[in-house]
């Protein structure tokens, strides 16, 4: 179809459609996929997605900015340290930095589409490294998040409650979260958590609906162009990587307690839709292209 929708892997029953959502990058952009452990070539969102996102990062600038400058703080600490441990924290910063001065978080828009006569469970799992940074997006219907989590860094691991074994983590067993936390968020239509699901464990429950009411969702992740740094760093969990993701779900979570991190008003959104499709009229009519929302100066620029 116009929008590439099409199954997902791992016998998920969920169609899914994967878009960029950074107008400046034109109509089409190579960016890491995932599902796919691939670079595939994403088509622009549709506008109103695209307007939405777009103003979602220019509202919280401010919070982003914050992130780039601790983890530029990080890299200029380890360059004075030298912590063999460490050693990674130098690419991942400037991975991330790279992606975000380029308006990359929140870059890759996975949007999922699914209805069914009973409720679905994904698997249980952590993400990506693309979800180091993530908003995901319930439009419609019901479904729900469990997360599985733990009150310290050195909380043990979930262990079989007769054997005290480790167990292999999954949110859909209860009785192995003993010495840590479930916790089940409903999500209603217009419903939004930013967050970094790299770092823990969790599974989605998609409730029953007809396919003239289905849940439709978004997960908007980090944009990865290179796909070496992007196999790399999906597969990266090392005290560099537990560091990095500390700094970023810090930052999120002191904007969000200032009540800094926020949602775009209708206005807003309605306001950049309408700049998008001016700029789009002006490009079919032979000019040239401008960027509608700014990006992060270059570091040595900070």
């Amino acid at each position: 179809g116009k929008w590439n929708f099409e199954l997902g892997g791992e016998g998920e029953e969920l169609m899914k459609a994967d878009w960029h959502s950074v107008h400046g990058w034109g109509s089409e952009a190579n960016a890491f996929v995932p599902r796919a452990a691939s670079i595939c070539h994403l088509k622009r969102a549709p506008r109103r997605v695209l307007a939405f996102m777009e103003v979602f990062r220019e509202v919280n600038y401010p919070c982003w900015a914050t992130i780039l400058k601790r983890l530029e703080d990080l890299r200029s600490h380890h360059a004075k340290h030298r912590d063999p441990d460490l050693a990674d924290v130098p690419w991942l910063v400037d991975v991330l930095s790279r992606a975000m001065r380029k308006r990359g978080h929140f870059g890759n828009v996975e949007a999922q589409v699914w209805w069914g006569p009973r409720s679905m469970t994904t698997r249980s799992h952590k993400d990506g490294a693309t979800s180091l940074l993530h908003l995901s997006i319930t439009l419609s219907g019901q479904r729900s998040v469990r997360v599985g989590c733990f009150s310290d860094p050195c909380a043990p691991m979930v262990r079989d409650p007769v054997t005290n074994q480790r167990a292999q983590e999954t949110v859909w067993q209860e009785d192995i979260w003993y010495q840590g936390h479930l916790q089940t968020i409903e999500l209603q239509p217009g419903m939004v958590y930013c967050s970094a699901p790299f770092v823990f464990e969790h599974g989605v429950m998609y409730e029953r609906c007809s396919q003239e009411a289905p849940v439709i969702a978004m997960q908007c992740r980090f944009a990865f162009p290179d796909l070496t740094d992007a196999q790399r760093i999906n597969a990266l969990r090392s005290a560099a990587m537990r560091t990095v993701t500390t700094v970023v779900a810090e930052a999120i979570k002191e904007a969000g307690d200032a009540g800094e991190l926020r949602m775009p008003t209708l206005q807003e959104v309605q306001a950049a839709e309408h700049s998008i499709a001016l700029s789009e009229a002006q490009i079919a009519a032979g000019h040239r292209e401008f960027l509608l929302f700014r990006e992060f100066p270059p570091a040595d620029a900070t």
